[in-house]
């Protein structure tokens, strides 16, 4: 039986996954279909090729009749020519389905046809377009920062920061080293996912003398509704890498 595999992307660690879940999510839901497994890159540019994304191991096991759901082209890639090669190295020969949401693109790879890659290859060119633009209007940006610090001596950043410099220190202080990665352990503990994730773990213990099994775990925490911090449901590998993460964040042993 076919499956399909959702794959995310965002580009920086403040981003989050769930508006493209949610977009994904949506369309399965209309459609009669639910979704096998999520992946996601994360802080990833879309300029980054996809062998050296997740996106690469996730396409390796997809079996032929496959679908791959993303919710946009930009997701998996800013480049025409990696774009290109994607699917024709790895979608083609492994006979996928593709299905890109926002343009409303369904397509069984093993039969692209004229029409088909006249499309993508039209979307594929947008969006190195909007990076090639994006890269413009922060060189532009840095431009205009550099020539206020030259004739002012400062620059009034959108947020009202005053900046006198451009880039970072060359050397950082431990304290503010610590300082820093206190501040983010911090923001960790009040996350809503980390303390749910944290007490759920503590009654799990509590009922199973501290025997984990993460393939239960995740399955009791999806029955629940409950996510990972950055929005994807669990899994035996991801409950076991959040029970990592929660015993380093938190002082306590769970």
């Amino acid at each position: 039986m076919s499956k399909v595999f959702v794959y995310l992307r965002v580009s920086t660690s403040e981003q989050t996954f769930m508006q493209q879940k949610n977009a994904v999510d949506e369309w399965l839901t209309f459609h009669g279909m639910k979704a096998d497994d999520y992946v996601g890159d994360e802080g990833i540019s879309g300029g980054v090729t996809y062998k050296k994304r997740k996106l690469a191991s996730l396409v390796e096991r997809m079996e032929e009749g496959d679908a791959l759901v993303v919710s946009e082209i930009s997701r998996l890639g800013r480049t025409m020519s990696d774009l290109n090669k994607f699917v024709n190295d790895e979608l083609k020969p492994r006979k996928l389905r593709l299905i890109v949401i926002k343009m409303g693109l369904d397509l069984d790879c093993s039969h692209l046809k004229a029409v088909d890659e006249m499309i993508l290859f039209a979307f594929g060119f947008s969006a190195q377009i909007e990076k090639e633009m994006i890269q413009g209007r922060t060189q532009e940006a840095m431009s205009a920062i550099k020539k206020d610090i030259a004739e002012n001596g400062f620059h009034i950043s959108k947020k009202g920061k005053k900046i006198t410099r451009l880039g970072t220190p060359k050397t950082i202080s431990r304290t503010a080293i610590d300082a820093a990665a206190e501040k983010k352990a911090e923001e960790a503990r009040k996350n809503p996912a980390n303390i749910f994730f944290k007490k759920y773990v503590d009654a799990y213990c509590a009922r199973t003398h501290g025997v984990i099994n993460y393939k239960k775990l995740a399955k009791e925490l999806n029955a629940l509704d409950q996510k990972t911090p950055t929005g994807m449901p669990y899994t035996e590998q991801r409950a076991r890498a959040m029970y990592s993460k929660i015993k380093k964040l938190y002082t306590e042993q769970l």
